[in-house]
């Protein structure tokens, strides 16, 4: 009894960065994605599954730890790495999915090169090429060269006024 108690908050800290802080923001992000589009599903999708998790999910999780007891803690240690990488690879996919939505990076159709539109160009080789390589880019700079975020923000703010500026972008 007094080993449950004691692990009881660290037992906690692992569901909460599993569920509350990969789970939901991504569950977030495709709810957003829908309010986005005026599709009222969006905030009834994400209203519905914050209730399922806060109400039904808290129930079922204590019963299930209580009735599987010191055994449910070997289980979890022993399975905790496969769990975070899963949810990792399923918020790096997600995330991906939703760069067009939320990232947008496109020509003007007046930029012609030879009477042919520049977007119209990176459109035929792959719809999107440009949002994505602009992500990679900002994920290249953050990871390889470590640039901290606030210059990326910055940056990005930068380029976005000097482009639209020169009528680029």
């Amino acid at each position: 009894h007094s080993l449950k108690t004691g692990l009881f908050g660290p037992l906690a800290g692992l569901g909460d960065a599993i569920w509350w802080y990969t789970a939901m923001p991504i569950i977030a992000s495709i709810c957003c994605s829908l309010a986005t589009q005026n599709n009222v599903l969006g905030p009834i999708f994400y209203i519905l599954f914050w209730a399922l998790t806060a109400i039904f999910s808290r129930i079922w999780f204590v019963r299930l730890g209580y009735n599987a007891g010191v055994n449910s803690i070997k289980f979890i240690g022993d399975n905790a790495a496969y769990i975070s990488k899963a949810a990792g690879i399923l918020g790096v996919m997600v995330v991906g999915g939703l760069i067009p939505s939320y990232v947008s990076f496109a020509f003007p159709e007046t930029l012609v090169i030879s009477s042919v539109s520049v977007q119209g160009i990176f459109d035929s080789i792959m719809p999107n090429i440009l949002p994505l390589g602009f992500v990679f880019l900002l994920y290249w700079l953050f990871k390889k060269k470590n640039v901290n975020t606030m210059k990326l923000i910055l940056l990005v703010i930068a380029l976005s006024v000097v482009l639209s500026f020169l009528g680029i972008m």
